[in-house]
């Protein structure tokens, strides 16, 4: 995806990104991509949080768990989903 192309190499190099592009464009993968990278090559001697991705919605927060899954189906990653007022989806 064309957004993918442009956002993955500076995001690879650890640059801030800030990025608008219509919906269903792969803008979540342009950032768990290259944030899931860089957990498998640096390895910590702790399990503990390693990120925080911020969104608006518990919808969108739903969509962006759904794809880390995805993702990372390959990977020893996890994530989790804590929303106010729900039960926390692991």
């Amino acid at each position: 995806m064309p957004v993918q192309t442009q956002v993955i190499p500076p995001a690879m190099e650890g640059a801030d990104l800030l990025v608008s592009a219509a919906t269903g464009s792969g803008k979540t993968a342009a950032f768990l991509l290259p944030m899931m990278q860089r957990f498998l090559d640096t390895r910590t001697p702790y399990d503990g949080t390693r990120a925080l991705v911020l969104v608006p919605t518990r919808e969108l927060a739903r969509q962006v768990h759904t794809q880390f899954l995805r993702l990372g189906s390959y990977t020893r990653q996890s994530a989790a989903v804590i929303t106010g007022g729900e039960r926390k989806f692991l």
